[in-house]
């Protein structure tokens, strides 16, 4: 079973909020995007939540988002190619979040 823990992105001060477990579900209000710990990680062992970038070897970034009954990366480039996670089997590694980062979302 996936550990259950959340982040959320203080959009008032820009900033992520990590590590307050319980008290950030409370976060969860127009100030605030509240994202959930996937339970995967990427090759490198850094923790998957929804709203990260990956990107694989050949360049190639994905969004990482809730598919209703499973994990889905959504290509930053082309948003018909949406892969689920068990379709992921080239090394990737976390790149940012479309908070933090959302230079990297541009084609």
């Amino acid at each position: 079973m996936r550990e259950i823990k959340f982040r959320a992105w203080d959009k008032r001060f820009k900033n992520m909020i990590y590590d307050k477990p319980m008290a950030i579900l409370y976060l969860n209000d127009s100030d605030h995007e509240l994202m959930q710990y996937t339970g995967l990680h990427d090759s490198y062992g850094n923790e998957e939540y929804f709203s990260d970038i990956i990107e694989d070897e050949d360049g190639i970034r994905r969004i990482i988002e809730d598919g209703c009954s499973a994990v889905w990366f959504t290509n930053t480039q082309e948003s018909k190619d949406v892969k689920y996670f068990w379709e992921i089997t080239k090394p990737h590694k976390f790149i940012g979040n479309i908070y933090e980062n959302p230079e990297l979302l541009e084609v």
